[in-house]
């Protein structure tokens, strides 16, 4: 597995996360807020692709343990959560 795929679904978790963890709140966007998201998806991308290139076991099934690394699992699933159950209502 290229090393650069690692890196983008591990950003796009952290970027989903963010968007998700912004729906919910309810506030007014913030650029601020959402440029502290990029600079940390950035810094834990490059670490989980270099992590996946130096062990050499990166296969297609850890695209998505990138992406759920990035995004912090449980804080994804929270804020996804916290956004549906809102659209019900």
């Amino acid at each position: 597995m290229n090393i650069v795929w690692i890196g983008v679904a591990s950003f796009a978790g952290t970027l989903a996360g963010s968007v998700f963890g912004w729906l919910t709140s309810g506030e007014k966007f913030e650029v601020r807020k959402f440029m502290a998201s990029i600079i940390r998806g950035i810094v834990i991308a490059a670490g989980i692709a270099v992590t996946f290139e130096v062990t050499g076991q990166a296969r297609a099934r850890d695209l998505l343990l990138a992406f759920g690394s990035g995004a912090g699992g449980d804080a994804l699933i929270k804020s996804a959560g916290g956004y549906i159950i809102g659209l019900t209502k």
